[in-house]
């Protein structure tokens, strides 16, 4: 009975050796890719594919811009339009702007339309500057035209007058001077209209302006006059600064004649 138990025993142990050895002899498994597993107690998942390739057409300039631009150009190169050019210029540039946009716009060219907007603007301040400018110069040099012309014509009847008033004087003294403008008649510079005493000043030498007028009754300097006698009945009265003359060729019959040269700032 002893022996049998002995055998009994043996295929037993034998068998829990033979698996105990195929345990001890089995290969230890791969480790998995990394990223195989998710997060500790999570159960395995694969990466996303990667999405499909998408086409994207290239956005058209836009015109507007471009149209900016180029009314920018024209508006430097030729400023006399910028008003027009300029305010043009600067809507297209604008709507250039907002149509050029990113990212919802739909065309491209957001910096051609800025530069043209820019261009446009300056050009168009500049250009209106200079023209009201210009407006405010020429009514300057209108009004200093016409202020000159008003001068000259005040001027040229102030002249016109103090030589009258000078032949007047002369036709006194020609007639005090018993018809005669050669020295020896009296002084009439006194402002009386006739009938000088004997002992009134005579003239002495050559007939002067200073013979004739005062200071008070001309409207320039008596300076600025000259008398030129020729006999008894001719003289030549001018006025220098202006070259203008009155040419008396007959005192006694109020024959006279006068050139107006108008020769201002001579």
């Amino acid at each position: 009975m002893t022996d049998d138990r002995i055998e009994d025993s043996r295929p037993e142990q034998t068998s829990s050796q033979a698996s105990e050895a195929h345990t001890q002899r089995a290969p230890a498994p791969y480790p998995p890719p990394y990223g195989a597993y998710g997060q500790p107690g999570q159960p395995y998942s694969q990466s996303p594919p990667p999405p499909p390739f998408q086409y994207t057409p290239e956005k058209p300039m836009s015109n507007l811009a471009i149209a900016s631009m180029v009314l920018g150009g024209v508006s430097v190169l030729v400023w006399i339009i910028a008003p027009v050019t300029g305010i043009i210029g600067i809507v297209t540039g604008i709507m250039g702007m907002k149509q050029s946009k990113q990212p919802a716009g739909t065309h491209k060219g957001w910096g051609l339309a800025l530069a043209g907007t820019i261009t446009s603007s300056a050009m168009w301040l500049i250009s209106v500057a200079m023209i009201v400018g210009m407006a405010f110069l020429f009514v300057f040099v209108d009004k200093q035209q016409k202020d000159i012309q008003h001068d000259r014509i005040v001027a040229t009847q102030e002249i016109e007058s103090d030589l009258t008033t000078i032949r007047v004087r002369m036709e006194l003294y020609f007639t005090e001077n018993s018809q005669s403008l050669e020295p020896g008649g009296p002084i009439v510079n006194d402002g009386r209209t006739g009938l000088y005493p004997e002992d009134a000043p005579k003239v002495e030498g050559s007939l002067k302006i200073s013979d004739l007028v005062s200071v008070s009754d001309l409207n320039n300097r008596p300076s600025e006059y000259t008398l030129s006698i020729e006999g008894k009945t001719k003289a030549t009265i001018t006025h220098t600064r202006t070259n203008t003359r009155m040419i008396i060729s007959d005192i006694g019959a109020g024959s006279w004649s006068l050139e107006e040269t108008h020769g201002f700032g001579k």
